[in-house]
């Protein structure tokens, strides 16, 4: 609030520690464990609750095709690929590179579950300018 209000309707003035913060309800926190504290509203999330390791590319697409599966291309010592359906919803088969070798890369994190996840987000300027999270198994559209 403005400083000559609060002095004309006679209130203490706002400090950094008595300014309340607003919080929102309906945001979903990208990730839990990052205390960053940026929220945002996803506009679609999909779920993938497969998650299957295959050899080849051609392989992985084949897999990724009913939209429920994510396919790890297996490298010498890491998976190399993630293969997906495009979680915007314009159908096409989406390759992510997971090795630094080939730019630009992304860092995948497989926990138990197994339950995958990459960082940072994908953003596809050219194709269908999607923006989203791959976080456990779902992706936030942004």
């Amino acid at each position: 609030m403005w400083r000559w209000l609060r002095t004309w309707l006679g209130l203490a003035p706002e400090t950094p520690a008595t300014r309340p913060t607003p919080v929102r309800q309906d945001t979903v926190p990208l990730d839990q464990s990052r205390p960053r504290g940026r929220e945002l509203r996803p506009r679609r999330v999909v779920a993938y609750p497969q998650v299957v390791e295959v050899q080849t590319q051609s392989e992985g697409a084949t897999a990724a095709e009913d939209g429920q599966t994510l396919a790890l291309v297996a490298g010498a010592n890491s998976p190399k690929w993630l293969i997906m359906r495009c979680p915007c919803g314009c159908g096409e088969i989406r390759r992510i590179s997971l090795s630094p070798q080939i730019p630009p890369a992304w860092h995948l994190t497989i926990e138990p579950g197994p339950l995958v996840s990459l960082s940072p987000s994908v953003f596809l300027r050219r194709e269908c300018r999607a923006h989203f999270v791959l976080s456990r198994n779902r992706a936030l559209v942004i």
